[in-house]
């Protein structure tokens, strides 16, 4: 620590060196953690010329971190033998004391006493270890990726999106998540056996797979306006936050008017933005349909794009609608008329909708074909992975999907077409079902949307609907759990079963030496030494 030796150079040799140990110890509870503390005390001392703010900067940010018992920058085995302990505690002091001392526990570790679907408190969540896992792992990569961003490390000219702490943490999760399903297999009443990691690369987990679905959908929306009667006008719109949610400017110096805000507040002022916009373009009976992109700002701030049909005669009303929205808070400050809303009209030398919100789709999956990412001005494939740990660690969708019909009936209906014997004898006059089903089969999103009633139809309208079915057996904590089985219509008597095989999990053969292979060194149990 030669830095921060020089850094207290100023003081009496006997306090200076009281000061290091101390820093020392604050900066040891920390963990990987220790050296961003480091930096920012030291940068603090040097701007100040005293350590007296910087010290209670410090004390105050690993105080927020060391909590207690829990620390939220230990390895992840020490926080699940944590979680593994506090469980088991709540059991024993709900079945003793009632859920009073469970509560006053929780909010000591900034945690919330679990509630099941309907609102009612859960006493089963609070005494269960995974719960306790999800609620911790969640606390704490927001929780010092929050103050990695307050130091102002994550920007374009640092640490780009997330913190390379959270990315790395991120990285080791994914990690755990793939070696867990390698081992762990799935049986099917046919004895078909595949492991959870074959499976997965079938689904929407696959990135190519997701961002091939992404593509044809926007291409179909794009292909449904064309063939339409009425004239639709594409718009790309951008609407961003005030300055006050951005911790660092687009240079990669420190905002001055940053409030301490984090990625998930801002991204829930923009949800609550659109939902204002959405009330307003109802009242004025504007139709419209497409796709919004969440991505983050280099400093990890979520910015919105939009990619909307809207019919000719409305344009106009929508863009200035969501104009006036977007600069109702704080429009006032220098730039706001500029950068906090973009309205673009893609036209013909443009380029087509689809291929003009291209980049932005692959950018934030896998970087598939874009070359370099403009925003930090580093290769695409490589800011991607940065991407998706900045969506994972703050809980924000990417991708959403405005208007249209309910894609699950699409993915629905491609698995009823590999079950034949599954779909109705007898057809019916007021659903072209044939229609419906060859479409979805063949990756027609146009045909689908059209046969579903269109881009801009209420969803009680549509003529498909999915078919949810009770599970004869509890969930975790005794609650009843719903499951998707297949698809249902008013013209049918009986649903389609679209999914007709029965599942079993478990681990593969030999797994007392997978369970070794998962299990992570010991480590001491006390989280804040």
């Amino acid at each position: 620590m030669t830095n921060l030796a020089e850094s207290l150079a100023h003081k009496n040799p006997v306090y200076a060196w009281d000061t290091k140990r101390w820093v020392e110890r604050q900066v040891s509870k920390a963990r990987k953690l220790g050296s961003v503390l480091e930096k920012e005390y030291i940068r603090k001392v040097k701007k100040t010329g005293h350590d007296r703010d910087a010290n209670i900067w410090l004390r105050k940010t690993v105080d927020s971190i060391c909590r207690s018992d829990l620390n939220l920058a230990a390895y992840d085995d020490e926080i699940q033998r944590f979680c593994d302990i506090k469980a088991l505690q709540c059991e024993r002091i709900i079945y003793r004391h009632g859920l009073e001392p469970v509560r006053e526990l929780m909010s000591v570790y900034g945690l919330k006493f679990p509630k099941d679907k309907s609102g009612k408190e859960c006493p089963k969540r609070a005494a269960c270890k995974k719960w306790w896992r999800r609620q911790v792992r969640a606390l704490a990569h927001r929780e010092c990726e929050h103050i990695c961003r307050k130091t102002g490390i994550v920007s374009k000219r640092q640490q780009k999106y997330v913190s390379d702490f959270t990315f790395n943490r991120w990285l080791e999760s994914q990690q755990r998540n793939q070696s867990l399903m390698l081992a762990l297999e799935a049986e099917n009443d046919q004895g078909q056996k595949y492991t959870l990691a074959e499976l997965s690369d079938l689904g929407q987990s696959n990135p190519v797979n997701r961002r091939n679905e992404l593509m044809v959908r926007m291409r179909g929306f794009e292909e449904w306006a064309e063939r339409d009667a009425r004239k639709w006008i594409p718009l790309f719109l951008t609407v961003t936050t005030p300055s006050k949610y951005h911790s660092t400017h687009s240079k990669g110096f420190k905002n001055a008017s940053y409030q301490g805000s984090t990625p998930r507040q801002a991204q829930a002022y923009l949800t609550k933005l659109w939902a204002q916009i959405r009330a307003e373009l109802a009242r004025d009976e504007v139709e419209y349909f497409g796709f919004r992109v969440a991505e983050p700002h280099h400093d990890g701030t979520p910015h919105w794009h939009m990619l909307l049909f809207v019919l000719a005669d409305h344009a106009e009303l929508l863009a200035d609608t969501v104009r006036e929205y977007a600069l109702r808070e704080d429009g006032w400050e220098p730039g706001a008329k500029e950068y906090r809303f973009e309205c673009v009209e893609i036209t013909a030398d443009k380029g087509t909708p689809t291929g003009y919100i291209a980049k932005y789709v692959a950018k934030n999956i896998d970087g598939f074909m874009v070359g370099v990412d403009l925003e930090t001005n580093a290769p695409a494939v490589e800011m991607s992975a940065r991407v998706k740990a900045w969506a994972s660690v703050w809980g924000i969708r990417q991708f959403q999907q405005i208007g249209g019909p309910p894609v699950t009936v699409y993915r629905e209906l491609r698995r009823l077409a590999n079950h034949p014997e599954q779909l109705p004898l007898i057809g019916s006059e007021e659903i072209d079902f044939s229609s419906l089903l060859l479409a979805a089969d063949t990756a027609d999103w146009s045909e689908f949307v059209e046969k579903m009633g269109g881009a801009v139809c209420r969803r009680d309208a549509r003529p498909l609907r999915i078919w949810y079915r009770q599970k004869e057996q509890l969930g975790r904590y005794a609650e009843a759990l719903k499951e998707i089985k297949g698809l249902w219509s008013w013209w049918f008597v009986f649903p389609l079963k679209s999914r007709v095989r029965e599942w079993k999990v478990g681990f593969k053969e030999r797994v007392g030496e997978i369970a070794h292979s998962l299990r992570a060194p010991p480590r001491a149990l006390d989280l804040c030494q």
